[in-house]
């Protein structure tokens, strides 16, 4: 058998003795409308290896049968006590784990409810009834000590058990790292907490039952700001002011009998404590769900970006083979058939298919030329964005059917070559989209610069076109808006069929890539 750890060892006997004897000494004559016992026994066995199960079984033994609480009960009622409540505690464990798992941690919908129907429902109904036994041996009503005794284990399982759990999975080092202003809104929290509850469950002792609800909104509050953690937590401190004015005869209990009012206040806590731990539940999924959407996103973003920038890489070194290599090669030929045509061993007939082979070699070089420019354009690492815009345009132009007009407003400054680039790409991709389906008659590229920002205008008289038909059908518009995206940079399209299209592509002054290529010069 192993033993459990130091401290478990140290505090586990100190909680439950202090569980146990406030408890007892709570109701005497009745059973305890919280059975504190519960649930430090249940958090020691789910919070422990079940090899150290029998430790935590055995050590409450002896503060059960032989503390001052229990003085003048009957040994058999102290045993037969002890040992339902250690089989309750044992029972609601291992169908836990097997259920939901070895960590409860409360971040799900179905670990809440599963638990509910464990240790909150199932199990204390069990065990009421050989609790309820063990009271009608000693003269008690057997279907009033087993409600009483149901109700009971059922509150201490709905708020101390979550409230347990939650505080031990919590990361304090996370929550030392909160923003301040979060500590503030806590504190006004307990403090407006603490107020109402006062006031609602202690103070005022009149026969409106609204004054109970006093502290609902801020209950609310602990729920969907803090979770799970803070329901729990704001519940258990309503109960215990609740107890506190019970049994000092005030509050909105105070005027109808001990064992009624224990029992209207046991109804009451777990008829607001379900549906407050559920909210909790369902938003701190959300959340979970939430963050791990966004983490998933932005790592989709950083593979896109890279492979935007491995695309741009493979396209200059494709761009550099293709015009270094590729076409020089093809201009040797036309030489070589150049010579060949001018030599004087060969008919006329071979000269002159060598004179349209060479003319067939010129072209390829030309086209082979144009093509590397597109996928790498050296004026843009040359001369920059300004005139490889201009440049691209002129060439454009040589088209008659269409006339492209380039206006600029303001001179860019000095831009890093990723975002150069892409500003490039989505005007190129622009234009491609706009004399490839829109038919437009007139073209005009704008680009416009002011106090360190960077605006693109590519506006066409065409067709125009359905803009989430294109988004859902094509590639071209998403990798503009990603590619503005990796620069820190925006893209808005606007376009209505019949009516022409507007694309804009602005970059900041605050992106990052900006900031990062200024702070390097």
């Amino acid at each position: 058998m192993t033993l459990p750890g130091r401290w478990a060892a140290l505090i586990y006997p100190a909680v439950f003795f202090v569980a146990y004897h406030y408890a007892m000494r709570l109701t005497p004559d009745m059973a305890s409308p919280f059975w504190f016992p519960d649930s430090v026994l249940l958090c020691a066995l789910l919070l422990s290896p079940r090899s150290t199960w029998w430790f935590y079984l055995l050590t409450a033994l002896p503060l059960r049968m032989f503390g001052s609480a229990t003085e003048g009960l009957p040994m058999r009622f102290l045993a037969a006590c002890y040992a339902i409540d250690s089989a309750k505690g044992l029972l609601s464990a291992v169908l836990i784990q097997r259920l939901i798992g070895r960590k409860l941690r409360f971040d799900s919908l179905r670990q809440f409810f599963a638990y509910s129907l464990i240790a909150v429902l199932g199990v204390p109904l069990l065990s009421s009834i050989g609790g309820g036994a063990v009271r009608h041996s000693l003269g008690h009503g057997f279907l009033d000590a087993a409600r009483q005794w149901f109700l009971g284990d059922a509150l201490t399982a709905l708020l101390l058990t979550p409230m347990i759990l939650c505080l031990a999975a919590t990361d304090w080092r996370k929550v030392l790292a909160l923003p301040r202003k979060l500590y503030w809104e806590a504190a006004c929290l307990v403090a407006a907490l603490s107020f109402t509850g006062y006031l609602s469950l202690v103070r005022i002792a009149d026969d409106s039952p609204v004054q109970v609800y006093l502290p609902m909104p801020f209950l609310l509050w602990a729920a969907v700001r803090f979770g799970p953690l803070g329901a729990a937590c704001s519940l258990s401190a309503i109960g215990t002011l609740a107890i506190f004015g019970l049994f000092q005869g005030q509050g909105p209990f105070a005027e109808i009998p001990l064992s009624a009012a224990v029992q209207s206040f046991q109804l009451f806590m777990i008829v607001i404590s379900l549906p407050l731990l559920a909210l909790a539940t369902v938003i701190k999924e959300q959340q979970a769900g939430a963050a791990a959407l966004s983490q998933s996103e932005e790592r989709l973003h950083q593979l896109s970006a890279r492979l935007i920038d491995s695309q741009e890489w493979e396209r200059k070194l494709i761009g550099e083979q293709l015009h270094e290599d590729v076409a020089q090669r093809v201009a040797a030929l036309s030489i070589g058939l150049s010579s060949l045509a001018q030599s004087s061993g060969i008919s006329a007939k071979a000269k002159a298919e060598s004179s349209r082979l060479r003319q067939h070699a010129a072209e390829i070089v030309h086209d082979l030329s144009r093509l590397s420019r597109r996928l790498r354009p050296p004026s843009l690492e040359t001369v920059g964005l300004s005139l490889a815009l201009q440049i691209l345009v002129e060439q454009i132009n040589n088209d008659p059917e269409v006339t492209v007009t380039y206006e600029q407003v303001g001179q860019p400054a000095m831009l890093p070559w990723e975002v150069a680039v892409s500003l490039y790409r989505v005007v190129q991709e622009s234009l491609d989209n706009a004399l490839a389906h829109s038919g437009a008659l007139n073209i005009t590229v704008g680009l416009f610069c002011e106090n360190g920002s960077c605006e693109l205008r590519v506006c066409d008289d065409g067709a125009g076109f359905d803009l989430d038909f294109a988004a859902s059908h094509g590639l071209g518009l998403a990798g503009m808006k990603e590619r503005m995206r990796n620069i820190g940079g925006t893209l808005m399209i606007d376009t209505i069929p019949g009516r022409g299209t507007e694309i804009i592509a602005t970059i900041p002054s605050s992106s990052p890539r900006l900031f990062a290529a200024t702070a390097a010069s």
